[in-house]
């Protein structure tokens, strides 16, 4: 589902992942940062930190330091059109 068409689906899996309890590395989570889609990304940082993954904590520094975004206007201008 890491690799699903729909962004949403995406998005949705990677910050499911955080409630998801397990002793093994959150490798979902960690591909979810790779994600080009910012959305997903984000959510992926915030599912590590949840977790307590040193790498969250770097990808969400990233954003607050405007290293990286946290959102792409992908939901903003799909809302738009849908009101439109």
């Amino acid at each position: 589902m890491l690799e699903d068409k729909d962004v949403g689906v995406r998005q949705a899996v990677v910050a499911s992942l955080a409630d998801v309890q397990s002793g093994e590395r959150h490798g979902g989570a960690a591909q979810g940062l790779e994600d080009p889609v910012p959305e997903v990304s984000f959510a992926a940082a915030k599912a590590l930190w949840a977790r307590h993954d040193p790498a969250g904590r770097a990808a969400l520094l990233a954003v607050l330091e405007k290293e990286s975004k946290a959102s792409s206007g992908f939901f903003s201008s799909r809302n738009a059109r849908a009101c439109a």
